[in-house]
């Protein structure tokens, strides 16, 4: 990092936080929201964290520099820790064709008193 200009120092930083921000993202799944309420709000923006990691491999790929390694390795560690986002195959074989629906409405458990009968 001592042979970066200004400029690239700077870029390696956001880099760094993006990378940082990255990872407790992905450990955000196995932490419940009890112990970090405030964190749990993270995990929607793991998808724009992810995009912004692969642009910071790109660049410093484009420029020949060994910082990429830092996002590289965090987006692998992402691919191999956490789930998929989409399915596209599955490879359950149903013997017959048959959607089945389960529909349970409480009516907000009559709160509001919507239903004279306690029964």
């Amino acid at each position: 990092m001592k042979k970066l200009n200004f400029i690239n120092k700077i870029i390696y930083f956001i880099n760094y936080i993006t990378a940082i921000l990255l990872l407790v993202g992905y450990a955000l799944p196995y932490i419940a929201p009890k112990i970090a309420k405030s964190l749990s709000v993270l995990s929607l923006t793991v998808p724009v964290l992810i995009i912004i990691n692969l642009l910071f491999v790109i660049y410093w790929l484009v420029g020949l520099k060994r910082n990429f390694l830092l996002s590289f390795i965090c987006l692998a560690t992402g691919y191999f820790v956490s789930s998929p986002l989409y399915q596209f195959t599955s490879n359950k074989n149903t013997a017959n064709n048959e959607i089945s629906i389960m529909n349970y409405n409480v009516r907000l458990f009559n709160k509001f008193e919507w239903i004279k009968d306690k029964n």
